[in-house]
């Protein structure tokens, strides 16, 4: 996994990781999420991808929190045309399926089943070197 594409998201995978809720992290929690980071596969791993994008915690991914994400990652993780004026409205788009400004998790799925080139701006810092 590159790791330096996920310091801009360590926030994030520390919200992940703090299960209890209580603005630390233990050992356990660490072991707990570490493990399934590496054990997931299909629909879990997915999921995770999802809740890294719904920083709110309110089971859908807003356009707002997509541009969030994308812009805390590193450039040379994104395609060269995500600068482009109306690039992230066109692939918010493509993830909202039914056009109400929310991206449910089974749309996110869809979207990433459907189209590669979406998995490859979506999934980017988390695919190994």
């Amino acid at each position: 996994m590159n790791m330096n594409s996920l310091i801009p998201l360590a926030s994030r995978v520390f919200d992940l990781f703090d299960n209890n809720r209580d603005g630390t992290v233990d050992m356990r929690e660490i072991l707990c999420g570490l493990s399934s980071l590496k054990n997931s596969r299909g629909d879990e791993a997915l999921r995770l991808c999802f809740q890294m994008y719904d920083t709110d915690r309110s089971g859908y991914i807003s356009k707002e929190e997509l541009a969030s994400m994308l812009r805390a990652l590193p450039e040379d993780c994104l395609p060269l045309d995500i600068a482009e004026p109306g690039k992230l409205d066109e692939i918010f788009d493509q993830m909202d399926a039914n056009s109400d400004g929310k991206v449910t998790f089974d749309e996110f799925k869809a979207a990433m089943q459907v189209d590669s080139s979406l998995q490859d701006v979506v999934l980017s810092s988390l695919r190994p070197l």
